[in-house]
């Protein structure tokens, strides 16, 4: 849990390219390098991470299917690692319920 009494440090996990874009690398690709940077995060006192699909170019206002569901499944596997470590997922442009459909779908805090 975020201790809020505090000035929490939220670092960004940008993920790899997914499903979808012709540079996705394989969706365990994606969760395996995420999972690189969560352990990298957590050994340096960051208090909570927020997925990105920073990567997804070029950028498109609405998420499509194929994206959410694939950001969905990252955002699991990498909650699931995390445990009780707060993660949060945000779709990059303006689709606010997308990122409150993958964060909901994957257990994520925020």
């Amino acid at each position: 849990m975020i201790n809020f009494s505090k000035r929490p440090i939220i670092a960004v996990i940008y993920l790899r390219p997914l499903l979808g874009y012709p540079q996705h690398p394989g969706i365990n690709q994606v969760i395996d390098l995420a999972l690189e940077d969560l352990s990298v995060l957590r050994k340096c006192g960051i208090d909570a991470a927020l997925l990105e699909n920073e990567h997804d170019t070029p950028y498109t206002v609405k998420a499509s299917k194929e994206v959410i569901s694939s950001m969905s499944v990252v955002a699991h596997c990498v909650q699931r690692e995390a445990g009780s470590y707060n993660i949060g997922s945000e779709f990059l442009i303006n689709d606010p319920e997308a990122s409150l459909a993958i964060a909901k779908a994957a257990g994520n805090s925020f």
